[in-house]
């Protein structure tokens, strides 16, 4: 019975030792970067909203100028998407 037991233990722990590279690896993905052009319609603090309803959060850290950030402005960026759904701008340029 001992032996039994050693030997479901020795299989359990092998399975999971295999398994955690595979875990590790899908965690640490980089996100995919997307793009999106299009018109500035509100502007609420780091909370544009483009016309067609893309809502883009944009961190203090994204250099741009803040004043140029207005309704009617067109803007390209580049964003991820975190796991809520929310797009999270890494650089944007007013056109």
């Amino acid at each position: 019975m001992k032996r039994t037991l050693s030997i479901l233990v020795v299989i359990l722990l092998a399975s999971v030792m295999s398994a955690a590279p595979v875990i590790a690896q899908g965690a640490g993905a980089p996100a995919e970067m997307k793009q999106i052009e299009g018109k500035i319609k509100t502007v609420d603090g780091g909370l544009v909203t483009l016309d067609d309803g893309t809502k883009l959060m944009i961190p203090a850290s994204v250099k741009v100028e803040r004043a140029s950030l207005k309704e009617g402005a067109t803007v390209k960026a580049s964003f991820t998407e975190n796991a809520a759904g929310q797009k999270i701008v890494t650089s944007i340029q007013v056109q």
